[in-house]
This record gives structure tokens, sequence and C-alpha cells, in this order.
């Protein structure tokens, strides 16, 4: 939820259009909104602002988010998000589910390690343990089978699983290979191709559903947009971790 944002048109001479316009701030807050924009959400999620005290705004000739605040309490990790697919020999397509919440590396791990495990109930009933390399910032994923036995996971497309966030590729599969570690057959190994990101996103977007369209904020083609003009009025870096605020103030141009 994002708790207070600063809208403001500038005079032409701080980087506004023209000095013949009217020029208004509003301090706008989920907590205050006047109700949700849709039945699905909360008002704090998507919040419908009505402003007081002026007549209704038209012909806007331009608009700026000037600052920014939310709290990181959102999780990386969802229900809808937190899922994908395990694969062992004879029992394709278990879905493996990472409980909701945001993790450490520690608290990842053990998480990591118990939803594999208990979706293997429903296959060869094996346990599964994911260790962190410090110097290269990637997960090893073994299970405790005695001989070679491969395993495979696989992903949903971008946004709609977890892989980003675990160092895998989004719509791709991950097989494992046998290896020996110290004289012990760890075999059934699968390593992360990236590094891992249990943060989250780096940025986010803020959105405006009535003139999101007439802002000059442009995204190329991808998973999640299609590179013409949308909701998103600016970008806003995330600064912080799980449990601060999220505080962002523009920059001035001189």
């Amino acid at each position: 939820m994002c708790q207070c944002m600063s809208v403001q048109n500038f005079p032409s001479a701080f980087g506004g259009v023209s000095d013949d316009l009217r020029y208004y701030e509003f301090e706008l807050d989920s907590f205050n909104a006047y109700r949700s924009y849709t039945a699905q959400y909360s008002s704090e999620k998507w919040p419908v602002f009505s402003i007081g005290g002026k007549k209704p705004l038209q012909n806007i000739a331009a608009m700026k988010i000037l600052e920014f605040q939310c709290m990181f309490s959102y999780y990386v990790f969802t229900q809808e998000t937190g899922g994908f697919v395990l694969n062992e020999v004879g029992f394709p397509g278990i879905v493996v589910v990472i409980p909701e919440g945001n993790y450490n590396i520690s608290t990842f791990l053990v998480a990591l390690g118990a939803a594999l495990t208990e979706a293997s109930l429903l296959g060869l009933v094996k346990t599964y343990t994911a260790t962190y390399d410090t110097t290269t910032s990637k997960i090893t994923i073994y299970n405790n089978a005695a001989v070679s036995s491969v395993w495979s996971i696989t992903f949903p497309p971008y946004w709609k699983g977890p892989a980003q966030w675990m160092g895998f590729l989004n719509d791709s599969t991950a097989t494992s290979a046998a290896f020996l570690a110290s004289g012990t057959n760890k075999g059934n190994t699968i390593v992360t191709p990236n590094a891992i990101n249990l943060s989250g996103p780096n940025y986010l977007y803020v959105n405006s559903q009535m003139v999101g369209n007439l802002v000059d904020q442009h995204l190329p083609l991808g998973p999640n947009n299609s590179h013409n003009s949308g909701p998103q009025v600016a970008k806003i870096p995330i600064n912080t971790n799980s449990g601060g605020t999220i505080d962002w103030v523009e920059k001035k141009k001189c």
C-alpha cells in the first residue's frame, strides 16, 4: 500500500509547461482514499481520490510525481507467484509452492528444501536440501537419492512464478546433473544459472487509470506491456528492505 504521494504542476520557470496555466499540488494518501477503483482490491491498494474545494480538473496539460512514500509491506513470494513444478522420474508435474512471505538467505534455503520435500511425497518421496554459495550468490539443490535419478523443475512465464528471485530463468526447465562432493554422492543436483535476488523487484511504477495514458511514460515491448502508452506515470526505485519505507523525491532540474 502507498501511504503518501505528492503531485504538482510547476510554473514554467521551474520546469512546468506555461506560466499562463494554473498549477496545483495534491497530497494523496491511500489511507484517506474516497473508495477503491474496483471491489477486487482495497482502497489502500487501488485508491480513488476525490479532490475537494476545486472544480473538476479538465484539460490537464502536464502532471509530475514530486515525492512518494510507500511501506515495503508487500510479499516477494505470494500464493499467486510462489509456485513452480517438480518433475521426478515417473511423477511429472508435481506443484511446489514457496510459502507466502519475504525471506533472507537462511530462511529461504529451509523453505525451499521443505517445499520440494513436501511435494516429493507425491512422487519418489525424496528429501531435498538447498545450499548457498557466498562467492557466486547461487543456490545448489540436491536430494538424498543414493543412485542417479534425474529430476527437474519447471517455471511459469515472467512474473507468474518465483524464477527470477531464485536465480532461474523464467518460462524454463532446469534439469539435474550428478556430481561427487567429498566422496558423497549429492547426485541429482541443480545449480541456479544466475545469482538469487530475494529482495524482489528493483523498482515499481506509480499508475493512474485516469491520466496515465496522457503521460509520456513509455515502456518497451515486453512480457507485461505492449510498448504503447499505459497507466504508468512514474518509475520509483526501491531503496529499502522488507519492513522499511520506500522514500523517493523527484530531483529538481537546474
